[in-house]
């Protein structure tokens, strides 16, 4: 019986490798004089040593990013000790999400890798504001901590609320606004969660002044359709944030907090304030306090 040729593998290729196994009765047999004198492995070895699957080889070699050493009369392949630790190497960025064409530029032209690391930054800095927020949510680290932070631009889904200026569930309204963005065929940002601006120039005085006030729930996107409306690009912005866990319903007694904290610091609120809610895995209810972190921010000029 005649197995069929992995798919990476061209057909003229692979018609030697049956005549090899033809003349060998079936069976390959190894170049051990090759292995031996290059220090080279089988594909069930290198597999074996790093810890992943021979299709995962071969797909690394179809994609151009492994080359392993191939024998001229079986062209069965062999790796060297540098395939190995490149190969673990490519599944660790697969692993991260880096595309084929992001990882090439790592293997073939280190000078050209700057969009890469760009990217492994933010996704270090993304991982390690889950890590905080986690440690927030286990009780670990029940501080509050306050910083001063660039907001980047962002591109978003917006639907905008008119409500009283006191205690409303935030949850509810990021919720329904998160849903109809992807009703909308929007593709949601993953790196960015989605947060709340809102005007309150009451509020960056000292004070609270009743009354109903526009809400603009905002959900970062990477894409919409073209006939999308209510996409805007949210601008980069300076702000004074505090993170905590615990209550939404702390908000507006810690806004006047936060303001007085930002003129503390020599900076002048004006007026906006930002807030980020992270669910972290709720559970159905949604009222468990541990699944919540709140970003408050005091928008600076």
């Amino acid at each position: 019986m005649q197995v069929l040729p992995p798919q990476d593998v061209d057909i003229h290729t692979y018609s030697c490798y049956n005549d090899y196994k033809s003349s060998t009765g079936g069976q390959v047999k190894h170049n051990k004089k090759l292995m031996e004198q290059n220090n080279l492995f089988t594909i069930a070895q290198a597999a074996n040593a790093c810890g992943i699957s021979r299709a995962t080889l071969l797909r690394m070699e179809g994609e151009g990013l492994l080359a392993p050493v191939r024998d001229e009369d079986s062209r069965y392949r062999y790796y060297s000790t540098l395939n190995i630790l490149q190969a673990i190497q490519i599944y660790n960025m697969h692993r991260l999400g880096l595309t084929r064409r992001e990882i090439r530029p790592i293997v073939d032209t280190p000078d050209e890798i700057g969009s890469v690391i760009e990217k492994l930054e933010s996704m270090r800095d993304n991982l390690s504001t889950i890590i905080a927020h986690l440690k927030k949510r286990s009780l670990q680290d029940p501080s509050e901590v306050t910083e001063l932070l660039q907001i980047p631009e962002t591109l978003c889904y917006i639907k905008v609320y008119e409500l009283p200026g006191g205690r409303y569930d935030l949850r509810q309204y990021l919720m329904e606004t998160i849903s109809e963005a992807v009703q909308a065929g929007c593709r949601l940002n993953a790196d960015r969660g989605p947060f709340m601006r809102v005007y309150r120039p009451d509020l960056a005085e000292g004070q609270f002044t009743p009354g109903l006030y526009r809400y603009y729930f905002c959900v970062p996107i990477r894409s919409h359709p073209k006939d999308c409306a209510n996409i805007e690009a949210v601008q980069s912005r300076q702000i004074v944030s505090v993170t905590w866990h615990g209550r939404v319903t702390d908000l507006p007694d810690r806004t006047l907090t936060l303001a007085e904290e930002a003129r503390g610091m020599g900076l002048t609120p004006s007026g906006w304030f930002h807030v980020i809610l992270v669910l972290l895995n709720a559970p159905a209810d949604m009222t468990d306090e541990r699944s919540q972190i709140l970003q408050l921010g005091c928008i600076t000029e």
